[in-house]
This record gives C-alpha cells, sequence and structure tokens, in this order.
C-alpha cells in the first residue's frame, strides 16, 4: 500500500487551517465516499496512510527545506510519494526536486485551482470565505483522486502506455488538460471561481458540487464518469485484450462485495484480495463477447464467489444459467453501463463482485 504524505505548512499559533487529527478524518471520509463509487460504478481503489508535519513559517521555505523536514520527523519516507503543502504564504522559488506530486493550498483573494509554479504541480487558493471548509475539501479530493487512480485496473492501462513511453509527468498533464476542458464546456466544476490546470488536476475536485464532507450520487457519478472519459479519450490504445484482462482478474486485488449497512453505502470491505481461484476457462469465455464488447471501452466484469444458496434464482434471471434444473447460474457476466444497473441489487447484498475493466474489442 503506498503512503502518501501531506505536510502541514505555516506561522504556528494563531491561524492553523487544519486541526492535528485531520488526517484521519480525510482518510475515512475519502474512503467513505470511495466505498460509495466502488458501489455504484465499480471502480476500486488503493488504500492509504496520511501523516503531516508542522514546520513555523520562515523565509525561503521551498521543497528542498521541506523534504528535509519531513525526513527527519518521519524516518525513511521516500521521496517519492506525494506531498501536500498547507500554508499561508506561498512556497519561495526552488530548483525541483525528486518529489513524485507536489500539490500546495495557500491564501488568495478568490478559491481556485492555479497552475503550478515553483517546482508544484498545481496551487490552489483558498480566500477567507468558509476557508476551513474548503481547504477540508481540497485535501480531501485530492486523495480521493490519487486513491482511485490507484485502481488496479486504471493502473493495468496506465502501465502499458508506461511502457510505451509514457510518463508520470505527460500524465498529470493530460489529466490537466481534459479537465480544464470539461470544466470549460460547463460538464464539470462549478465550485471554483478560477480552474486553470496545466501539470495536475483533481477529477474529484471538479465533481463537487457543494463542500460537504460526503459525495451526493451525482457527485460519485460525475467522478467516476471523468475517470472512464478520460482514458477511453487518451488512453484507449493501451486498453487490455482478452488474455491480459485474464491475467489481471486472477492476480491483480479487488476488493470483494460485502452486503451493505445502508441502502446508499457499501459496507466496510476486507482489504483487497486476489481471485486467482477463478476458473479461467469460464472467465475467458465471459470476456469474449462479442456482441457486447463492438468498441475499446469500460466494461464491468460481475462473478460470484460463494454458493448462490436460494439466491439462485435472482442470480440465475441476470447471470443466465448453467443449468437451470440444477439451480447453477453462469460464473461471469461481462456487462456495460446499462447492463450494471440490473447488478446493481446484487452488488448491493454482496452477492457479486464488480470490477471495471477497460478492453479493447476483440
Amino acid at each position: 500500500m503506498k503512503t502518501k504524505y501531506y505536510v502541514t505548512v505555516h506561522g504556528g499559533g494563531e491561524g492553523v487551517w487544519i486541526p492535528e487529527k485531520a488526517g484521519e478524518h480525510i482518510k475515512q471520509n475519502a474512503s467513505e465516499n470511495l466505498r460509495g463509487v466502488r458501489l455504484h460504478h465499480a471502480f476500486d481503489y488503493e488504500g492509504f496512510n496520511i501523516s503531516g508535519v508542522l514546520m513555523q513559517r520562515g523565509a525561503q521555505l521551498d521543497l528542498a527545506r521541506i523534504e528535509q523536514w519531513v525526513s527527519l520527523e518521519q524516518g525513511a519516507a521516500s521521496i517519492k510519494d506525494s506531498r501536500l503543502v498547507i500554508t499561508n504564504g506561498s512556497l519561495a522559488a526552488g530548483a525541483p526536486t525528486a518529489f513524485g506530486l507536489v500539490l500546495e493550498i495557500t491564501a488568495g483573494s478568490h478559491f481556485g485551482w492555479e497552475r503550478g509554479r515553483n517546482g508544484v504541480n498545481a496551487v490552489i487558493t483558498v480566500d477567507d470565505n468558509h476557508r476551513g471548509a474548503k481547504v477540508g475539501a481540497s485535501i480531501q479530493d485530492i486523495f480521493q483522486d490519487i486513491m482511485l487512480a490507484n485502481d488496479d485496473s486504471v493502473q493495468a492501462v496506465l502501465s502499458k502506455w508506461r511502457t510505451a513511453g509514457g510518463t508520470n509527468a505527460a500524465l498529470f498533464a493530460k489529466k490537466a488538460a481534459f479537465a480544464t476542458t470539461e470544466v470549460a464546456a460547463g460538464r464539470a466544476g462549478g465550485l471554483f471561481d478560477r480552474f486553470d490546470a496545466d501539470a495536475y488536476a483533481s477529477f474529484a475536485a471538479i465533481s463537487r458540487t457543494n463542500l460537504g464532507q460526503m459525495m451526493s450520487s451525482s457527485e460519485r457519478a460525475g467522478f467516476a464518469r471523468l475517470w472512464t472519459r478520460f482514458l477511453i479519450e487518451e488512453f484507449s490504445n493501451h486498453f487490455l485484450d482478452v488474455d491480459e484482462a485474464v491475467k489481471l482478474v486472477t492476480t491483480g486485488r479487488f476488493r470483494t462485495s460485502k452486503p451493505e449497512f445502508t441502502a446508499d453505502s457499501g459496507r466496510r470491505p476486507d482489504a483487497r484480495n486476489q481471485h486467482g481461484m477463478l476458473q479461467e476457462a469460464q472467465l475467458r469465455d465471459a470476456l469474449n463477447d462479442n456482441q457486447l464488447v463492438r468498441s475499446d471501452g469500460s466494461y464491468i466484469l460481475c462473478f460470484w464467489l460463494t454458493a448462490p444458496g436460494d439466491s439462485a434464482d435472482r442470480i440465475g434471471a441476470v447471470f443466465d444459467w448453467r443449468n437451470s434444473y440444477e439451480k447453477n447460474p453462469k460464473k461471469f457476466k461481462l456487462v456495460d453501463e446499462k447492463g450494471y444497473a440490473k447488478m446493481l441489487p446484487l452488488v448491493r447484498d454482496g452477492l457479486v463482485t464488480p470490477i471495471r475493466l477497460f478492453l479493447k474489442k476483440q
């Protein structure tokens, strides 16, 4: 599990922007939101840890100094991890560092997502109006975006792209350009007074319609839709063939569904599981659905893991039958977005596990 760090930077004393325990609250809220995304849109997500360092604001505060401070305070913190710097004054100019992704939240005259500067990929400015809510929402949205980006299915596509020469810097720039286009066209965004991204953008941030901690169903749908459309428009040449998809499903790590607590959120799932016990021949048959996979695109593989028991009729009605007389439903079903709506009640009840896959036309 990748560890994501944030660093709090401010003048100390009065004006602290986030409380000491903010990390745990942000982690909990982000996880709850992404459980809903997992349930309704079949994206998985990576867990994460947040740790923070409180630094005194001083002259010539730059990334090199932050890197040194974090190393001293946190021990062997990998410099490849992400950093989120929260400061009431902008960072000083400095030479680029070895950080993988650096974002800054700072005081400003408006609520905006700005281009990167001083070695930072993006700067979020926050005005005085509801500052606390805006800072908390921005932090949470950044981590939610990183968590979903670590979905094994997303990473399988990006891994193929990187093998062909793609870089993280190019990926971040593509995301920023896509997000900027969506906001300009009125298909996303609404809370920022200004949105001008060039080296990174959070899809969760532009899916927001309010500053609440918990995503609404429409916000979750918008978040999932942005990631799906982004991959289809930018990376379809690197989608998976059947062999690659079979390997991913059996060796990747995906959460098994469990019955939900309420009508709108999934029960807290266990850590990701490998599904190597799945029968590859049946899985391959399901993925070789030429009637469904008519173009390179996003599809959802659904399968059940335990004996269907009293739910055999419900599962068989959607999955079709291997043997209807013996009440033996097929194990797998590949569906599109419309077909997943029929699957959702079974997923909600913990009977079916969904995996979103980005597949090439067979």
